[in-house]
């Protein structure tokens, strides 16, 4: 029984660092009252406390509006995942437009082997 256990521990460790890796450059920083989602210097998000009801938070969303009330792990979360939604989304966006992966800026198989290896005569 402790083996299962053992697993399923190591299983969330990777997956708990595959998620720290992956938001290392996104930090916490308060202001005020609320909590602002940083990557370097760029602002992702914020939670706010909510104005009527104590120990509850709301994550602002586009436009100035609120998010539904949430404790504060779940509002932060909410925000947390939306700026990685947002980072693999730019990455993806620059990855098409980089330079070096244009087909038409070289061939197929520049500067290296052939596909197909010669056989023993040399044919291939």
């Amino acid at each position: 029984m402790s083996r299962i256990y053992e697993r399923a521990s190591a299983r969330n460790k990777i997956s708990d660092n595959d998620r720290v890796l992956r938001g290392a450059s996104l930090i916490w920083r308060r202001d005020g009252a609320d909590w602002v989602l940083f990557s370097g210097r760029r602002r992702f998000g914020r939670v706010v406390a909510d104005s009527k009801y104590p120990e509850m938070w709301r994550s602002t969303l586009s436009g100035g509006r609120l998010s539904d009330m949430a404790n504060l792990a779940w509002a932060k979360n909410a925000v947390l995942a939306a700026a990685e939604r947002e980072q693999e989304w730019e990455a993806r966006q620059r990855a098409t437009i980089a330079a070096s992966k244009c087909p038409e800026k070289r061939n197929v198989f520049e500067g290296s082997a052939p596909p197909i290896a010669p056989n023993e005569r040399g044919v291939l």
